[in-house]
């Protein structure tokens, strides 16, 4: 829950890239945490317009899965 805190604590601060790296870490430490990542989504959605929000969600959902698919992989094969 420490990664989720830093992930809330980032994402307040306006660095959303970062945060999705730590999402990513957390979801590779334990896998229950996805369950924040509808709220921490909708965060994002309230705090800015609609088109700038779109984008910066669609940034953190791309690096947040990317990081933790290839974090899986060998879960996968």
């Amino acid at each position: 829950m420490a990664f989720c805190t830093l992930v809330l604590v980032l994402l307040i601060n306006k660095k959303p890239y970062t945060s999705s790296f730590a999402m990513a870490a957390a979801t590779l430490c334990k896998f229950h945490v996805v369950l924040i990542v509808p709220f921490m989504l909708v965060y994002i959605w309230n705090k800015e317009f609609a088109k700038p929000a779109l984008k910066q969600i669609f940034s953190w959902v791309l690096i947040w899965g990317t990081i933790s698919a290839l974090g899986f992989l060998p879960v996968y094969l």
